[in-house]
């Protein structure tokens, strides 16, 4: 939860009040319908290991790089000319966790 409104601030998404308190969002989240997924037909799911494992000596580090840059490029052409990000100050607070 704290990290979806981090990122709706972030991008200057108004977060409701409601979605603050625990009880009133879980309230919210029962009355979302999900609807059953339905695979599509013409999909083919590869189950083999070794044809989805990548091996390092094939990877050009340079040519991903260039890629990524290519696709981040792409995306900022989309955004409206007058969109800005807001980086939002935060301290991260780790949860101690105590095993018995």
């Amino acid at each position: 939860m704290a990290a979806s409104i981090l990122r709706a601030e972030t991008f200057g998404i108004s977060v409701p009040e409601w979605v603050k308190h625990p009880k009133t969002l879980a309230e919210a989240v029962e009355k979302v319908i999900v609807p059953e997924f339905q695979p599509r037909e013409d999909v083919k799911i590869e189950t083999d290991e070794k044809a989805t494992t990548i091996s390092t000596v094939s990877v050009d580090d340079a040519a991903v790089i260039n890629e990524l840059i290519r696709k981040l490029e792409q995306c900022r052409h989309k955004l409206p000319p007058a969109y800005r990000m807001t980086p939002i100050q935060f301290e991260k607070v780790v949860p101690l966790v105590q095993f018995i």
